[in-house]
């Protein structure tokens, strides 16, 4: 609170944090990842990222079928 210095866990202001607790409320809770869609990255591997993060993630390019050579996860030909 801007006028009494104390600190509360809701709005309307009627749970009061203690001094105690205070470093328990400034922990952010993860916000797990959100991927992108993934993307050819080379000839070998597409890749995704994560908005949040920005950690990549990437795998092989996977074939279905030999003959139609084109990745079934991002289409790379």
């Amino acid at each position: 609170c801007s006028i009494c210095g104390l600190f509360f866990a809701d709005e309307g202001c009627s749970t009061e944090i203690k001094a105690d607790e205070l470093d328990a409320w400034k922990v952010i809770s993860p916000t797990g990842h959100s991927w992108s869609e993934y993307q050819m990255k080379d000839t070998n591997y597409h890749s995704r990222t994560c908005s949040n993060c920005n950690q990549e993630e990437q795998e092989l390019h996977m074939y279905a079928d030999e003959q139609d050579g084109s990745c079934e996860v991002c289409g790379y030909a």
